[in-house]
């Protein structure tokens, strides 16, 4: 029992034993070819001179979405071809931030797009020229890190215990 954890091994000695299933965190991630790039880019409405950032995470102030989105519009300065996807579902105890978001966006419809949740994230990913995961206060498990490196995109995050 060396794999369980001291709550776990307490549960079996109360009576839970045989009731405990470990649950690795995983990617399922279907490869989509890097020469269909071209193909999904149309199909969304971008170019192939477009610069294309992803921002995968639920809609949470923790995220950072935000921060994103403020920077992103000073680096539009220097590349007006860039563009921002906000991916992710909203709770509704965010309701507020998703809104303060989406006035930040406002003028920039051409450039920052909010897509919500998305069911096939691989085809996002594929589209994709980096990724960003800026979570102010860390994450359990990074999986946004992981799907990027799955993908072969650079990704820049902030400096927290699970992103280092």
């Amino acid at each position: 029992m060396a794999h369980l954890s001291t709550f776990a091994m307490r549960l079996n000695v109360t009576g839970y034993k045989n009731k405990i299933v470990n649950l690795y965190d995983s990617v399922n991630f279907q490869s989509i070819p890097i020469e269909y790039k071209s193909q999904i880019r149309s199909e969304y409405g971008f170019s192939q001179d477009d610069i294309i950032g992803v921002f995968p995470a639920i809609i949470d102030p923790r995220k950072g979405q935000d921060s994103a989105i403020k920077a992103f519009k000073k680096l539009l300065r220097k590349y007006p071809n860039a563009r921002l996807l906000i991916v992710g579902g909203c709770n509704k105890i965010f309701t507020d931030y998703e809104n303060k978001l989406l006035d930040l966006m406002k003028g920039f419809e051409k450039n920052i797009f909010y897509l919500g949740h998305q069911k096939n994230i691989n085809q996002i990913y594929r589209i994709a020229d980096y990724v960003l995961a800026l979570s102010h206060d860390g994450e359990a498990y990074g999986l946004v890190l992981i799907e990027a490196g799955l993908c072969k995109l650079p990704s820049n995050s902030n400096k927290c215990w699970s992103y280092s």
